[in-house]
């Protein structure tokens, strides 16, 4: 379409979709878009969000969970992530770097 308001109507009286352009998101979306939301919330069920999406999040993000444990952000209970008043400050930026690092491991 190019933005084009005649083409637009065009396609439309025409029974198209005027679309311009698409964007595929990548196969992970919906994973990283659960992970950045519990994190928002203070937490990040590992175990629930593994077998939704058929991976083994523990496994893959151990060396980074086990650092984040060793300085106080986040506490492991039952394959939950629980983020400590510290690891909440740097919420964000702890569900920026799982999301990054699980792009890496693929």
């Amino acid at each position: 379409m190019g933005g084009d308001l005649k083409n637009y109507f065009e396609a439309v009286k025409a029974g198209q979709k005027p679309l311009s352009f698409g964007l595929r998101r990548p196969d992970e979306y919906l994973l990283f878009g659960d992970i950045s939301y519990q994190i928002e919330l203070g937490y990040c069920d590992l175990k629930k969000l593994s077998s939704l999406h058929g991976i083994d999040l523990l496994d893959i993000l151990e060396p980074v969970i086990s650092q984040w444990r060793r300085i106080g952000l986040v506490k492991l209970l039952d394959v939950c992530l629980y983020l400590t008043t510290a690891g909440e400050f740097w919420a964000v930026n702890l569900a920026q770097i799982l999301i990054s690092y699980l792009q890496e491991d693929r």
